[in-house]
């Protein structure tokens, strides 16, 4: 796979002081295991992001398992042409019985729809890179439309709960 992020390790203040230091690292749910690496060479600057120089690898990571890879995750709420809905969208790893569930208490979720699920390939895309190292399965994407009685997202397992 290819990167999908780095760091310069010039920006832990103590690494050219000292030679070690410390860089906090957001990792995201991607659904796949995360190896970090530190590399010495590779990108000359910033602003030569596309200027590499055989990256030597240091050091690396045991492999970073999410504990579930198949956590509704990206969920997104968007108005309709009608006032009286919307569309709620999120992505999974399978489309196993995918479902929205709402209502106006937590715990009280008296409203609930099937989701239509849809994904898409590497075939879909129009080229190098996103068809070959830069391509990331995405899963499943999962669509509903409901009545616009909610306020709040929540997702929760394979359930979205709207209060």
């Amino acid at each position: 796979h290819a990167p999908i992020s780095f760091q310069y390790a010039s920006h832990s203040p103590s690494h050219l002081k000292q030679g070690r230091g410390s860089l906090l690292l957001r990792l995201v749910n991607m659904r796949d295991d995360v190896i970090i690496g530190f590399f010495r060479k590779g990108l000359s600057t910033a602003r030569e992001m596309a200027t590499l120089h055989d990256p030597d690898p240091v050091a690396v990571t045991e492999k970073v398992r999410f504990r579930n890879w198949n956590e509704p995750l990206q969920g997104h709420l968007a108005l309709t042409r009608d006032p009286t809905e919307m569309i709620l969208v999120w992505v999974t790893w399978d489309a196993t019985a995918p479902e929205a569930r709402w209502g106006r208490k937590h715990g009280k979720l008296t409203h609930h729809k099937k989701a239509s699920s849809s994904t898409y390939t590497a075939k879909d895309m129009c080229g190098p890179p996103a068809t070959d190292f830069g391509y990331r399965d995405a899963g499943m994407l999962h669509q509903v439309t409901m009545d616009k009685s909610t306020v709040l997202l929540h997702l929760w397992r394979r359930h979205v709960w709207l209060e």
